[in-house]
């Protein structure tokens, strides 16, 4: 049995009209434009593939402590099931400055009251591990490395939303939570191209999120509840859920 060897492309000279490739002959001018959009092809799918990897640590904020790790054995308790709208309805507690630069360094003892899933009410506070449902409308690299996802409950762009954040993993002392950090980084990687771009043809997507329970007491101000947060301030507190342990899509 003799086997053909398939020929390599050649006489793909600009004074030619043709070329042989695979076997093949093909025009110059087609040629060309079959390697044009392979290049566009690559170009297109690598770039929507970056995104989320390229969201890296420029410099901290404050709170940072906070921001980058958890009360001790938070991750071996069953997360809290949140209702996401009890949570976008909470008041923004009446902090002073003073109080403020109290916790720095440390998780606010305060407690707040929301509805489970079950529209039950549950007492909660910084650093509980809690977890919500909902649509993820955009994705946004700050300069801290983190990806504030801009979350809510109707299923339409530009929604009022909460603001979650996945931090850079590389910022986290943790070994265990680098781990569940890395993992909701890794996910983020499937999200389309537009809710990072926020793109015109963008689809808000269904999601489970779980994490820490934390206040962004910095940003509390008179006449924002936002604190300036989110497309168009769309967030309706300075409530979070900072660092994510867990990040899936639902119904994919």
């Amino acid at each position: 049995m003799v086997v053909e060897t398939p020929q390599p492309m050649t006489c793909c000279k600009s004074s030619q009209r043709t070329c042989s490739f695979l076997g093949w002959t093909i025009g110059v001018r087609a040629m060309r434009r079959i390697a044009l959009g392979t290049i566009a092809v690559i170009l297109v799918l690598s770039s929507e593939m970056s995104f989320a990897r390229e969201c890296n640590f420029q410099t901290g904020e404050e709170r940072w402590g906070i921001k980058t790790s958890l009360p001790a054995g938070a991750l071996d308790r069953t997360a809290k099931q949140i209702d996401l709208e009890s949570l976008m309805d909470l008041a923004n507690p009446p902090l002073s400055t003073q109080q403020k630069n109290a916790i720095k360094d440390r998780r606010w003892t305060g407690r707040v009251t929301v509805a489970d899933s079950d529209e039950n009410d549950i007492s909660v506070r910084e650093g509980d591990i809690v977890s919500i449902e909902g649509f993820l409308y955009r994705a946004r690299c700050q300069r801290d490395g983190d990806y504030h996802l801009e979350v809510g409950v109707r299923n339409r762009m530009g929604s009022p939303c909460l603001i979650v954040e996945a931090p850079d993993p590389n910022q986290i002392e943790s070994a265990a939570l680098k781990e569940r950090a890395t993992e909701v980084r890794r996910n983020l990687n499937t999200l389309p191209s537009g809710i990072f771009t926020g793109g015109a043809n963008a689809r808000p997507v269904q999601v489970q999120i779980a994490g820490q329970l934390f206040l962004d007491a910095p940003h509390i101000r008179r006449g924002d509840p936002s604190g300036g947060r989110g497309t168009r301030h769309c967030a309706t507190n300075v409530w979070e859920i900072h660092p994510l342990t867990v990040f899936s899509v639902m119904n994919p």
